[in-house]
């Protein structure tokens, strides 16, 4: 189930409240690609319903929603299969619902021949459409009128859902057996190979009957590694599933226990990190040692490295992590207008835009001019769009799920990602190489999920923050992931927090202010 949270665990660290915006790519399982969407009637071919499934989702054992999933089969023999999906999560003082339907179109063999997905994370609406024939899967993506497109070979084991199920069955469950096929991965918007292993027989007591159920361990190589368990019957069908690293857990229920009102958990405050320091100023910070560790896994290969982080050393727990302030040395950032900034084919991708962020639109170009027009290199006009785009997101509350560059900019509301995603924007259009970072910062006493901004300035990757606008990253912000968002795809910074919620833990050893170093108690 991680894909039914398309949203980063992400904080406003200036508002009274953090906001945390958790992955809708995080709540489906990784071999069923997930939207969240509301997508076109059936066609009016007369079709058998041939299952009708109602499932409850919940994160970390508290209730975030329900999907409902029905399979006919038409006179053509065309199958089927729409998947509605409601979730809400509240957020500080805010509730946010969205709602969803996909639509998966098999022929009579069950081989794949259409998706469509419509997502409504915001005020406007995201399209995906995918289209197989020829050898080739053809898939889209629209948000509002900014789209793009494109086609990848199709291997002869893609399947869809009806496809997925058949083959299960036809494998016949034995235990210790292993296969696999692929499957379109809306997230990631990409062919994902999934490897299935079959542990054996489970007694679960699921719509008030004990049945005998097959256990499966999932693992697409698209998620790093996270398995996900999941529990099918004969004829290879889903029960339940459940993904352990992530706390994500969807089972069949009824329609009045799916859709019965429940009230949220705040996301927030489930998903803090508490500090063992409490910083007066943690915007000060300009240098930071900490321990960090992870409940049952290895923390090293979660943390990233980089010109502002470094292992200094490994722990019981975990390891210790250095964090520093860093900005250019003066006169090392590029100029403006040389036209070199994003000349490295290795950067290329850093200034592509999409429906996310759509850096070549004449309004982000013209507007991105007028912003850095009295300066001179690329740091100091990114320092001006952070402080502008800080500026511009005057409703800093916490009803967004997550919202396109063009949606921001219109609104001019929105949480940390929407800052992040504006001035990533803003970056490209005016010729700065940018990627969005997420990660922990330092919050009243905790650290809490955020996102932020990173642009190449000729020399290097540095760090702004438009929630906050102070013209540099101090060291309480510690990275987990970073990437250029390629076609607006969210999913790779999604999966790496999502592993984190609930199992990270930090511990702060020392941090430097204006030259002074200070020692946490026990250290």
């Amino acid at each position: 189930m991680l894909s039914a949270l398309n949203k980063l665990p992400v904080t406003q660290v200036d508002s009274q409240l953090p906001r945390q915006s958790t992955s809708w790519a995080a709540m489906r399982r990784p071999c069923a690609a997930v939207a969240l969407a509301l997508v076109a009637a059936a066609p009016a071919v007369r079709a058998e319903i041939v299952s009708d499934a109602w499932y409850v989702s919940t994160l970390g054992g508290r209730p975030l929603g329900y999907a409902h999933e029905v399979v006919e089969v038409g006179e053509d023999g065309v199958i089927l299969t729409t998947t509605e999906t409601r979730l809400t999560m509240r957020r500080g003082p805010e509730t946010v619902s969205v709602g969803a339907t996909e639509r998966w179109t098999e022929n009579a063999a069950a081989r794949p021949m259409e998706y469509a997905a419509t997502i409504r994370m915001a005020s406007e609406v995201t399209v995906i459409t995918a289209v197989a024939g020829g050898g080739r899967l053809r898939f889209a993506k629209r948000i509002g009128d900014d789209e793009t497109a494109r086609a990848v070979e199709a291997p002869p084991d893609l399947l869809f859902p009806e496809g997925v199920a058949r083959l299960h069955a036809a494998q016949g469950f034995a235990e210790g057996s292993a296969y696999g096929y692929t499957i379109f991965d809306q997230e990631f918007e990409d062919l994902g190979a999934c490897e299935v292993r079959v542990v054996g027989l489970d007694s679960l007591e699921l719509l008030g009957e004990e049945r005998l159920l097959h256990r499966l361990v999932v693992v697409n190589e698209l998620y790093d590694g996270v398995e996900v368990l999941e529990w099918r019957d004969d004829d290879g069908r889903l029960w339940r599933e459940e993904t352990p690293a992530l706390g994500l857990v969807r089972e069949r229920t009824t329609r009045e226990l799916a859709t019965q009102t429940r009230e949220p958990d705040d996301i927030i405050a489930t998903t803090l990190v508490r500090s063992n320091v409490v910083l007066a100023d943690p915007h000060a910070v300009d240098a930071a040692l900490y321990e960090i560790w992870l409940d049952g896994t290895d923390a090293a290969p979660r943390v990233v490295e980089d010109a502002r982080q470094s292992i200094e050393g490994e722990t019981e727990r975990g390891v210790r992590l250095r964090v520093e302030r860093t900005e250019p040395a003066r006169g090392a950032a590029e100029a403006l207008g040389t036209g070199t900034l994003g000349m490295d084919e290795a950067l290329a991708e850093f200034l592509e835009p999409s429906p996310v962020l759509p850096s070549d639109d004449p309004e982000f170009v013209t507007l991105a001019a007028s912003i850095v027009a009295e300066e001179e290199d690329a740091w100091a006009a990114a320092v001006a769009i952070e402080r502008w785009v800080r500026a511009a997101v005057e409703d800093k509350g916490f009803g967004t799920a997550f919202a396109s560059a063009r949606e921001v900019l219109e609104e001019g509301a929105g949480d940390c990602s929407e800052h992040a995603v504006l001035m990533a924007a803003l970056a490209r259009a005016a010729g700065i190489p940018s990627r969005i970072a997420a990660g922990l910062v330092y919050w009243q006493g905790a650290f809490a999920y955020h996102m932020w901004v990173e642009v190449w300035t000729g020399d290097g990757w540095y760090a702004l923050d438009p929630t906050v606008g102070k013209g540099s990253v101090d060291a309480t912000h510690v990275t987990f992931a970073s990437s250029p968002v390629s076609g607006g795809n969210v999913a790779e910074l999604s999966l790496a927090v999502m592993q984190l919620v609930n199992r990270v833990r930090v511990e702060l050893i020392e941090y430097t202010i204006d030259g002074k170093v200070f020692r946490a108690a026990g250290h």
